[in-house]
Formats: structure tokens, C-alpha cells, sequence
């Protein structure tokens, strides 16, 4: 596929910024193998040794598969230099807590009463598809478990309070 002389640009600002100057790469290197380029070059004239990932835009377009693959699709020419963005990869999101449940949920309510301060943090209600419900630390740990308490899926949950005692009120659409 050979060589192809490229000028990297990003609007990420001045710590995402390397000089602007044709080099000549290799034209059939993808994303990954950009990211790495672009992250060795910021390394050498930033300092920057945290490693980034980057996409890569061609003309408008995200580049997907090799950088020769997207300029023959786009009709760019080796002999000419190409200028080719890069913007911040989106990181994987991380899992923070998991509710282990077989049933689906088909409702949830937190409980929201700031007149009651010895309840913190607050609890969560799930309103379940076989008519239970769950209330859940805010960590998602399971502290209750209604069961039965309707034959229809629950549709509502809301959390009430007279001052000195908190109820569940639930609604489903049983017979």
C-alpha cells in the first residue's frame, strides 16, 4: 500500500497539539496504529505520557478500515498531502454497580423527602414485572423484598411522608 504524506490537525487545543508537517506513514495503517503515531508524537514534543485513543476524520468522515482504503473510497490521491483530524476517543464505560435480578423492572423511585434527615442516602424502589417490589441502598445492595403484592406488573411507586412515618404506595393494573 506504501507511503502517504499526511498533516495531523485536531481542534482539541494547545496540549493535544503536534506541529503541523507532512510525514510520510504508512498508508495502511488503521485507527489503532494512528492513535499509537499520534500518541508517540505528542509524547516527544508534549511530554504527554498518558496514552490517548483517537479517532481519525478524513474529509468529513470517520476513517474506518486503512487510511489508503478510506482515500481510494474518497478519491484522494497518494501523491498528495492529506490532512487527517483527530479527535478523543470515547472511553468504555465502566460499571459501577449491577443489580443481580431475573425479574425486569418496570419502575423505579427514589426516595426524595428531605424533611426525614436520619434516612441518608436515600433508597431506591423497583417496581417489578411479576408485582413485587425491591428497595436497594443507593449502591444497589438489596434491603427489602415485596412480594405478591400485586398480580399485574407494578405501573407507579411513589414514596410518601406525614412527618414522622415514610410509606410505599404502589399501583399496578389488577383486576
Amino acid at each position: 500500500e506504501g507511503l502517504v504524506e499526511v498533516v495531523f490537525k485536531t481542534k482539541l487545543g494547545p496540549k493535544f497539539e503536534i506541529e503541523e508537517q507532512a510525514l510520510a506513514i504508512d498508508a495502511s495503517l488503521k485507527r489503532k496504529g494512528l492513535s499509537k503515531l499520534v500518541n508517540k508524537l505528542l509524547q516527544e514534543n508534549q511530554g504527554i505520557d498518558k496514552k490517548y485513543k483517537f479517532y481519525f476524520i478524513l474529509e468529513g468522515d470517520f476513517l474506518e478500515g486503512s487510511l489508503n482504503d478510506s482515500m481510494i473510497n474518497k478519491g484522494i490521491s497518494k501523491e498528495q498531502i492529506t490532512t487527517l483530524w483527530y479527535t478523543l476517543g470515547i472511553p468504555k464505560p465502566e460499571e459501577e454497580a449491577k443489580i443481580e435480578n431475573e425479574v425486569w423492572t418496570s419502575n423505579v423511585c427514589p426516595l426524595l423527602i428531605d424533611r426525614i434527615p436520619q434516612i441518608d442516602p436515600q433508597p431506591l424502589a423497583f417496581g417489578e414485572f411479576d408485582g413485587s417490589v425491591s428497595i436497594y441502598s443507593p449502591e444497589l445492595k438489596l434491603i427489602a423484598n415485596l412480594t405478591d403484592l400485586h398480580e399485574e406488573q407494578i405501573t407507579g411507586l411513589r414514596f410518601l411522608s406525614n412527618g414522622q412515618k415514610i410509606s410505599l404506595y404502589t399501583v399496578s393494573k389488577d383486576e
